[in-house]
């Protein structure tokens, strides 16, 4: 099944930081977080796709995220820290580790 198909199938639509999203899961509790102004939920879900029209675009995390590899073309993740200095980690991420 291509990109199309999932986009309309699971409800989709364009992330502002690139690919398509669908929030399914916000959690009721909420937290007080330094990184942000306001109570937030302490944990949300999104189906997010990437395809090569609306790749991924740089952008600061003021949290953690958790990605699960569902299916698709093999991606690397490029994942910057901003310690006193930025350094870099570079993931690749590829269906091959699904067949353990």
């Amino acid at each position: 099944r291509d990109a199309d198909y999932w986009i309309e199938r699971l409800r989709l639509a364009p992330h502002p930081e690139g690919g398509y999203y669908r929030e399914i899961y916000r959690s009721e509790c909420e937290g007080a977080f330094t990184a942000f102004e306001v109570r937030r939920s302490v944990a949300t879900s999104i189906y997010f796709l990437l395809t090569r029209k609306r790749p991924s675009f740089l952008h600061r995390l003021r949290q953690e995220e958790i990605w699960s590899y569902h299916a698709g073309a093999d991606i690397d993740l490029q994942i910057g820290f901003q310690l006193p200095f930025i350094a870099c980690e570079r993931r690749a991420v590829a269906h091959e580790f699904l067949d353990v």
